[in-house]
């Protein structure tokens, strides 16, 4: 199965600019239908159609979900001012945002809506917990803790030491059939 995709733009009540999306839809989509739902959130840094959205959303969209993937406010296609900047508290609010947007799709089940975020966006996922996405599926994609490093420093946390218990995991399987 292959996925079909639909640009889109929503704004948050409130905001004085749009967010732009891309809504990855499975190819038999029932328009009529009731459909579970993602929102996938991309990386600090990142854009909608890098990891987020050509990798996660599209394999989700294939398995039969509507995802939602969007540029974060500042950033990419969506609005707001000052450019390029990350801002944890709006990229919250932005998957609030993007959660309300799904709520009005008359294909979407509201009560089956999840998300996943990639690497930083997984926090934001997380954070977002607590909210709309209360009691909801969510995944956090190798989540990454931006403040930890900042407050901590970079050096308190070297960026192989998570990787290193699963290597032998990985490596313990190979030409093993």
């Amino acid at each position: 199965m292959t996925e079909r995709t639909e640009r889109v733009s929503f704004r948050s009540p409130g905001r004085a600019w749009d967010l732009a999306g891309i809504l990855h839809l499975p190819a038999d989509l029932d328009e009529n239908g009731s459909c579970p739902a993602i929102v996938s959130v991309h990386p600090i840094g990142s854009c909608k159609e890098q990891t987020a959205g050509n990798v996660y959303a599209k394999a989700l969209a294939e398995s039969g979900c509507v995802v939602l993937v969007f540029d974060a406010s500042c950033q990419g296609d969506s609005g707001g001012q000052p450019r390029l900047i990350e801002d944890p508290a709006l990229r919250v609010e932005d998957v609030r945002v993007a959660v309300d947007h799904l709520v009005t799709l008359p294909y979407v089940d509201a009560d089956r809506i999840g998300g996943i975020g990639v690497c930083g966006g997984g926090g934001y996922v997380i954070k977002r917990r607590g909210g709309h996405l209360a009691r909801r599926p969510l995944r956090p994609a190798g989540p990454d803790a931006p403040g930890h490093r900042s407050r901590d420093g970079i050096l308190r946390h070297p960026p192989l030491s998570p990787a290193r218990p699963e290597t032998p995991m990985r490596t313990s399987t190979r030409g093993k059939s």
